[in-house]
């Protein structure tokens, strides 16, 4: 069956609607929302038992400002086809659950409303080439939807595409913003193109399973979690970022490359569970914060000259990592290399000034320590970095205790300037004998390599 709807004005004129064989005809002079309430609208088309197409001819779109949210769609359940010459805008929740709409064809739309297709789940086919402007969850929940084409749409709003399990290509070369969540749980998608974008928002493109290959170049800023739990990708390329944030890549099992060349600042678990993240480039990087890294398991190399802060557990468990510049650090916060067991340090660290509790737990490739204007050692800071010959501290006041127990390899320490020594600080410490400790007289070093049980 086939319903014609021809309007011509906005004034407030009742519609007649009449069938002739198995056309319904609606003539009048009012825009859709507005000639009849929605009710009268819902009323009349649920009385359809079968599937309809629906065309409008002539039309102008009312102000969807006046549109409230629906408990159910206007069309009903039955429309499987829309189609217009005239229509410059689907209201909001026009189609809202019309889940046997398969197609929508409409060259003159310019705006797509909120939720304008929402629950749309056999939606195959939209064709709009002008459009402009698609806004809040536009087709949120269209699974069936599989390519989308807007030439000349600048903007995206939020939650745009959310759940469009099916989707797989997005072609977008006008777009210059895409909003938070638009492609989040397109699990199918694998190719997007959108080459003029510059902000991508968060959650964007959480959960996108398929995307193998991210090209932005333009892109100044990406919001957290944009591409958390893309499980399939491996190359990003966008130069222009400052900063990523926080849990961008996180669970990016497949990452191998991400561009850093301006990048200043990487925040809390932006790479963390990367596990096959192996070299980071990033020449400006100043700063990194909690957790960054974590576990990121082949990560064998840190290139960043200018590094200044590392914040607690920031490389913890990535037990490939091999090289990294801290020379310019003066804090190491709590775990900040936990079980980097391939670790090696330079031969000095000059500005270090602080270790905290666990930072190089079971370091095993640090073979020595030298940090001229160290001040404090925290709790199990060099526990269990069994290779580990000598350590060089000499302004060092505080060592915590059992901050290098277990150091099997340990069989010097200069620390000449200590005032205060935890209880354990070198137990199991098999090669190192109390002559070999050298710190001020009259701090005893038999309880420092004796074996406190009650410890463990």
């Amino acid at each position: 069956m086939d319903i014609r709807v021809s309007f011509k004005e906005f004034w407030n004129v009742k519609v007649p609607l009449y069938q002739a064989g198995d056309t319904i005809i609606l003539e009048g002079e009012k825009g859709l929302f507005s000639f009849v309430t929605p009710e009268e609208l819902r009323a009349f088309f649920k009385n359809f038992d079968k599937p309809y197409n629906l065309v409008f001819e002539r039309i102008i779109p009312t102000n969807p400002q006046s549109m409230e949210q629906p408990e159910e769609n206007v069309f009903g359940r039955n429309i499987i086809s829309f189609s217009s010459y005239d229509l410059g805008m689907l209201a909001w929740y026009m189609f809202l659950n019309c889940t046997e709409l398969e197609e929508v064809y409409v060259p003159s739309l310019v705006v797509i409303g909120n939720n304008a297709l929402t629950g749309c789940k056999r939606l195959k086919k939209f064709y709009s080439p002008i459009a402009k402007y698609v806004a809040s969850n536009a087709f949120e929940d269209c699974e069936g939807l599989q390519e989308i084409s807007f030439p000349e749409v600048y903007y995206l709003s939020t939650q745009v595409f959310r759940n469009c399990f099916n989707l797989r290509k997005a072609y977008l070369p006008a777009v210059k913003e895409i909003g938070d969540e638009a492609f989040e749980n397109c699990l199918d998608l694998s190719d997007i193109h959108a080459p003029m974008v510059e902000r991508i928002g968060l959650r964007t493109f959480e959960k996108c399973c398929s995307l193998e290959e991210i090209d932005f170049s333009d892109v100044k800023n990406v919001g957290i979690s944009a591409f958390s739990k893309c499980f399939r990708l491996k190359n990003v390329n966008a130069p222009l970022i400052q900063e990523w944030l926080q849990e961008t890549f996180f669970e990016c099992i497949q990452l191998r490359y991400v561009s850093m060349n301006n990048v200043r600042y990487i925040e809390r678990s932006a790479f963390a569970h990367c596990a096959n993240l192996k070299e980071i480039n990033a020449p400006l990087l100043e700063r990194i914060d909690k957790r960054a890294f974590i576990k990121c398991v082949k990560l064998e190399k840190v290139i960043s000259p200018r590094l200044i802060e590392i914040k607690f557990e920031a490389f913890e468990n990535c037990s490939e990592l091999r090289e990294i510049n801290i020379s310019h650090v003066k804090n190491l916060h709590t775990g900040a290399f936990y079980c980097c067991s391939k670790l090696q340090l330079p031969s000095v660290l000059p500005e270090l000034e602080k270790v905290n509790n666990n930072v190089f737990y079971s370091c095993t490739g640090i073979i020595e320590l030298s940090a001229p204007n160290l001040k404090s050692i925290g709790v199990l800071a060099f526990n269990q970095c069994r290779n580990l010959k000598s350590v060089d501290i000499p302004l060092v006041k505080t060592i915590e205790e059992h901050a290098f127990s277990d150091c099997d390899s340990l069989e010097i320490v200069k620390a000449p300037s200590v005032e205060n020594i935890g209880y354990g600080a070198f137990q199991w410490c098999q090669k190192l004998s109390v002559e070999n400790i050298m710190i001020p007289d009259g701090i005893d070093k038999k309880p420092l390599v004796e074996i406190d049980w009650d410890y463990f």
